[in-house]
């Protein structure tokens, strides 16, 4: 189904701020399936801690996964900001960017994860800028593991990105679904609809640096057990 044809509108703001809410719900969802998927991968070594132990990693990360949705949330609610009722071809173009913006954030995300999973069995360390420093020597990179092993990991990249864009689509972008209805609508309506969404896209700043206090939330931050397992599950 197309999301857009001609002479349709958007539906009211009421959808759009539901598709806004739920799509900060898919990146924690996303974010939280994906350290079930590292404590999966690794549970001979995550196995070793408590159901409970476990299960903090996901209480403790919550202010940073929180604040990577937001982060990854930011463009989609710009571009729903400048969504004016009416205009066809000019809601087509912030439409087609917001896709486009999904699937980029999707693939990138898939790859830094299922990436990480891989090099913590050698590194017994998280991805960071450290891997920059390997960039320039992309054939050491390949030679890291295996060619049955990397196909494994390209299936694994294939499948949280296609799985999750797949529920986007179905359970998220359904509430930007546009109505065959004709509606008059007035400019200065429009125009503070926007406002009200930029106002809305500048709160994002609260969970992107995890409060109010001086200094940004940091991967530190989550870190609850001297046992650094359960730490580095928590990032």
């Amino acid at each position: 189904r197309k999301y857009m044809s001609p002479k349709m509108i958007p539906l009211p703001i009421k959808n759009r701020l539901l598709f806004l809410g739920f799509l900060l719900l898919f990146w924690l969802i996303f974010f939280w399936s994906s350290r079930l998927l590292f404590i999966v991968y690794h549970w001979p070594i995550v196995c070793q801690m408590t159901y409970f132990e476990i299960l903090n990693t996901f209480f403790y990360g919550f202010r940073l996964d929180l604040s990577s949705s937001a982060y990854l949330s930011f463009p989609a609610f710009l571009m729903v900001a400048f969504l004016i009722q009416g205009g066809e071809r000019y809601n087509r173009f912030w439409l087609t960017g917001l896709i486009l913006w999904m699937v980029f954030a999707l693939t990138g995300c898939s790859i830094i994860i299922i990436t990480d999973l891989e090099l913590f069995s050698s590194w017994k360390n998280r991805i960071d800028a450290t891997i920059l420093n390997y960039m320039n020597q992309p054939i050491e990179i390949v030679h890291f593991v295996s060619y049955g092993k990397l196909a494994w990991l390209l299936c694994l990249v294939l499948i949280l990105g296609c799985s999750f864009f797949i529920g986007f689509r179905k359970w998220v972008w359904s509430f930007l679904s546009f109505s065959k209805e004709k509606t008059k609508i007035q400019f200065v309506n429009s125009f503070f609809q926007s406002i009200f969404f930029l106002f809305l896209s500048s709160l994002l700043v609260l969970p992107m640096r995890g409060g109010i206090q001086q200094i940004p939330l940091n991967q530190s931050a989550v870190f609850f057990s001297d046992k650094n397992v359960l730490n580095l599950v928590a990032i």
